[in-house]
């Protein structure tokens, strides 16, 4: 830190952020706004100790097209899950007869006891009656504060008699008051509740897995490639074996490919997506070797026409 401390003050740039990468070596800077960003790098890679420099690139969740809810989400029955009380259209949607779940989780014990996944995504509700019981303390990377929650993102209403429910791009229901309803028209919550609904998919084909939500992206899907790294070291540091990561990165980030590689080597399952533009290309870190690229499709079992 003195080191990169110092090459700041006699480049002008600031000191942001640690990364906490094992060797303590990485660190996020920031240059004025007026500065080009090439030079920046350029006059950065000369400087006595640098090894590497890359733009802290961009990076968004995957949207979906919104529509009406799909109908078994309307079936409400109360079913017990592995000690909760879900509805049956969660538990027995199309998805899980696809992939043959719960012969699966019998016949090969794949609850995910003793497991904990790291979600790298918008945060979770920490109040999902669902979720509540496998969630294990998180991190707002966004806010740099402890939690991971996404409910920070909208105000909820203190009285449930005065809410109405809000369906917002087909990733959630939230009970939201009427004013933030309105609100969540707007692109700045074009995101929310994408990581609650992949928690979501976690508890469904782990529901003994213990979820660690690492919120890197804002309401609206947005987030920083420095983020995303800080959340795979912090995942690997506090004992997650699994990260689930449902975004994607359309430039190759080196960075990016050492944090997963560490991962890697660390026994650590990674899982990413492979794109919702439905275009043959290569995104991160789907692309990088060891990961787990997840496509997806239809319930008929035919590949969707966005993947």
């Amino acid at each position: 830190l003195p080191g990169i401390n110092l090459t700041c003050l006699l480049l002008g740039c600031n000191v942001v952020n640690t990364i906490g990468d094992p060797q303590g070596q990485l660190f996020v800077v920031s240059f004025p706004p007026l500065l080009n960003p090439v030079l920046c790098l350029l006059r950065l890679q000369l400087q006595l100790g640098i090894v590497d420099v890359e733009l802290d690139q961009t990076v968004k969740t995957l949207d979906a097209t919104a529509g009406p809810p799909p109908s078994y989400l309307t079936d409400e029955a109360p079913t017990s899950y592995y000690g909760s009380t879900v509805w049956h259209g969660y538990v027995n949607q199309p998805a899980t007869q696809l992939i043959n779940l719960a012969q699966t989780q019998s016949t090969f014990g794949a609850t995910g006891s003793g497991v904990i996944v790291a979600v790298i995504d918008t945060g979770v509700d920490p109040t999902n009656p669902v979720l509540q019981g496998v969630l294990v303390n998180g991190y707002d990377f966004t806010r740099n504060t402890n939690g991971g929650s996404e409910a920070s993102d909208v105000s909820t209403s203190p009285d449930p008699s005065q809410a109405e429910t809000g369906e917002v791009n087909q990733r959630t229901v939230a009970v939201l008051d009427q004013r933030t309803v309105a609100v969540l028209d707007g692109s700045q919550y074009d995101a929310f509740g994408h990581g609650t609904m992949t928690a979501g998919i976690v508890h469904l084909v782990a529901p003994q897995a213990k979820i660690m939500p690492l919120k890197s992206f804002t309401a609206a899907g947005t987030g920083y490639d420095s983020d995303v790294l800080r959340a795979i070291y912090y995942a690997v540091k506090h004992g997650a074996r699994v990260l689930s990561m449902s975004f994607d990165y359309t430039s190759y980030s080196q960075e990016l490919a050492n944090a997963v590689k560490y991962a890697n080597n660390n026994g650590v399952v990674s899982v990413a997506s492979a794109g919702n533009d439905g275009q043959q290309i290569y995104v991160y870190p789907g692309a990088l070797p060891g990961v787990v690229d997840v496509a997806s499709t239809s319930n008929q079992d035919t590949q969707s026409v966005f993947t």
